[in-house]
């Protein structure tokens, strides 16, 4: 290989897709919206799936309430609880203790942590979930 070579005159096995996606990232102009370097989310990916989030959390939490309506049976605490077991047991399920997250606890005091305060923890939850399983997620050092 001649290493002399200018990038551009170099052979390459990249696709043109690739050779685009890279000069996209190098003659990118600077932006507000600037990667996380652990996760690669900008904030505003961050703040958008946490709204989300919080938005399907609270449709699920007045489907409960609506429904506990319909039978004349308070079903929110029901809920809530349910949705606390659900998080521990899927906490455990992805191993989110391994990653470096706001909610990074053992199951246990993630059940404790969305029964006291449900409304914050449990969209963190699925947050969480939805990073590791994409991948944007970052492993705890030493794991």
């Amino acid at each position: 290989m001649n290493h002399n070579a200018s990038p551009t005159t170099a052979q390459s096995n990249s696709t043109p897709a690739q050779d685009a996606d890279a000069m996209a990232r190098v003659y990118a102009p600077p932006s507000a919206a600037i990667p996380d370097a652990a996760s690669g989310q900008t904030m505003m990916g961050r703040v958008t799936q946490w709204f989300g989030a919080l938005a399907a959390s609270c449709a699920l939490l007045a489907a409960a309430t609506s429904l506990g309506n319909q039978i004349h049976f308070n079903a929110t605490w029901p809920f809530i609880f349910a949705t606390a077991c659900w998080a521990a047991w899927d906490s455990r399920k992805v191993r989110l203790q391994e990653y470096r997250s706001g909610i990074a606890a053992s199951p246990l005091m993630l059940w404790f942590g969305v029964m006291l305060l449900w409304i914050v923890a449990f969209p963190l939850c699925l947050v969480a979930r939805r990073q590791i399983q994409a991948g944007q997620l970052a492993r705890k050092a030493g794991l």
